[in-house]
């Protein structure tokens, strides 16, 4: 381990040598010199931070990490010029052209940082034997893993970067987080308030470890302990008392007791969890089938209200009369969706996971036209629910992708153009004005509308490739529908 840290030492610590020249710089500042060494220190510190170091991981999902997490306050490599338009125009005009401009940011922050770290890989770091990297096989796009040597290289709590020195052991943990000093606030609801300029790469790599990430403002960063985020940190193998005593030692101010007993308490909670890398269960109606079945020879375990741990898979005969669930074949096809966002569950073709799901996407609904049959059958996708789901998936492509692969039919194109405006407001916007006609600026949201059952009985005609006419006295329905679906609606017709 002690090799592999001081090679990666070296490698961050270089003020001579650059993997690969920014576009458009023909030699070497000092200043650019020292910004590689500064993006070195980051790519460590995102390798340090990776769930699984023996796994594979793709460039692009690297790349995407960084972006989500330093994307608009650093630049790895790469000078990008700045996140903001000064563009003149109405308010909306101006975040309408904002958008863009950190869209187009954004794309070139991913191709430059991509080449940089590619060139990272494919270099320094393969020839100091820290990662090893191929090729996939559809569409060649690069994959990474670190190596053995990588991986123990890779625990920062141990790599002290201000003093170019590998520290070794649990000691040199410790020493380490002394020697950097405090750099963070630790409040007695689990925030945790970081000050980035005061820590040190092994204080920050420390602190992703076991922390989620809430906001970063320039020079400070907030995270919360959760206990998601302390058992994935047990997990990758660090102890209770590590991290109570690095939260503490690197704390300006002492950290409240009750902080101490939470973290204590989801560290017993998790040692009496138990993992089954592969398990059957079997699900019942309700509790009392469940006890008559382990009554009547089951075997197996019970868990929870309604399952049991199946001690073994039983005889095809005998399940001739369950319904088996494969969860390694992907996700169950149980739901379908209506353009207003209603979304009804289909009995007897659901599975054990999508009521969690649809607790992340959606919120608690009924069908008027079902009746009582269909209560807890349906739920329906609102602003703030797809909001709030797309903050915890990272961006809202990503929750409807989840959605798409579980509905029965394809997704309505109206219902999706309405979640792509409530999870970004920025990519659409239509005008209805006094003449009825109503113009939507993208050709995706113009033919979601044409093909929206709900609202065809409100337009007269489509009189262009964006431009539909609206019947006498629909125009505030229409316009309260366009609101709902997240569009920007003005008088004013493009």
């Amino acid at each position: 381990g002690r090799l592999g840290k001081s090679a990666a030492q070296a490698w961050i610590s270089m003020l001579s040598w650059m993997e690969i020249a920014p576009r458009g710089y023909y030699y070497h500042t000092t200043e650019l010199l020292t910004s590689a060494n500064h993006s070195r220190g980051a790519l460590f510190m995102a390798l340090a931070s990776l769930p699984e170091p023996g796994a594979w991981y793709g460039l692009t999902d690297l790349t995407e990490a960084l972006w989500a997490r330093i994307g608009y306050s650093c630049n790895l490599g790469v000078a990008l010029g700045q996140t903001v338009s000064y563009s003149r125009g109405t308010p909306a005009e101006q975040a309408a052209e904002q958008a863009r401009h950190l869209e187009n940011y954004r794309k070139k922050w991913l191709d430059e940082t991509a080449r940089w770290v590619r060139a990272a890989i494919q270099g320094p770091l393969f020839y100091l034997g820290l990662i090893e990297w191929g090729e996939a096989e559809a569409g060649g796009s690069l994959v990474f893993r670190l190596t053995p040597m990588g991986a123990r290289a890779a625990d920062l709590s141990t790599l002290n970067p201000d003093d170019g020195a590998a520290v070794g052991g649990e000691a040199g943990g410790a020493a380490q987080a002394a020697s950097a000093g405090p750099c963070w606030i630790v409040q007695p609801n689990l925030h945790v308030v970081a000050y980035i300029h005061q820590a040190s790469t092994g204080q920050m790599a420390f602190l992703v470890r076991v922390a989620e990430r809430q906001t970063a403002e320039g020079p400070v960063a907030t995270f919360k302990l959760t206990r998601e985020s302390v058992y994935r940190a047990l997990e990758s193998g660090l102890e209770r008392d590590a991290i109570l005593d690095q939260l503490a030692a690197s704390a300006m101010q002492p950290m409240a007791d009750s902080v101490r007993r939470t973290v204590e308490d989801w560290a017993r909670r998790r040692e009496r969890l138990t993992y089954h890398p592969s398990v059957s269960l079997a699900e019942y109606p309700t509790r009392s089938d469940r006890d008559a079945a382990l009554t009547a020879g089951l075997a197996g375990r019970p868990l929870g209200e309604r399952l049991v741990i199946l001690d073994a898979l039983p005889s095809a005969r005998a399940l001739a009369d369950w319904r088996v669930v494969d969860y390694r074949k992907g996700p169950i096809k149980c739901l379908s969706a209506t353009d207003e966002g209603l979304l009804r569950l289909h009995p007897g073709a659901d599975d054990l996971l999508i009521r969690s799901e649809l607790e992340r996407w959606a919120e608690p609904d009924h069908d008027v036209n079902a009746g009582e049959a269909a209560v807890g059958t349906c739920w329906r996708l609102t602003a703030p629910s797809i909001r709030r789901a797309a903050r915890q998936a990272g961006n809202v492509q990503k929750v409807i992708a989840a959605i798409k692969v579980r509905l029965l039919e394809p997704m309505p194109p109206w219902l999706e153009q309405t979640l792509l405006n409530w999870g970004d407001p920025a990519t659409s916007s239509a005008g209805v004005g006094t003449a009825l006609l109503v113009t939507l600026r993208s050709d995706a949201a113009a033919e979601a509308l044409a093909k929206s059952r709900p609202l065809k009985p409100l337009i007269a005609g489509r009189i262009g490739p964006r431009t539909f006419a609206v019947k006498a006295g629909c125009e505030a329905d229409l316009r309260a529908a366009l609101q709902y679906a997240g569009f920007k609606v003005d008088g004013k017709i493009p």
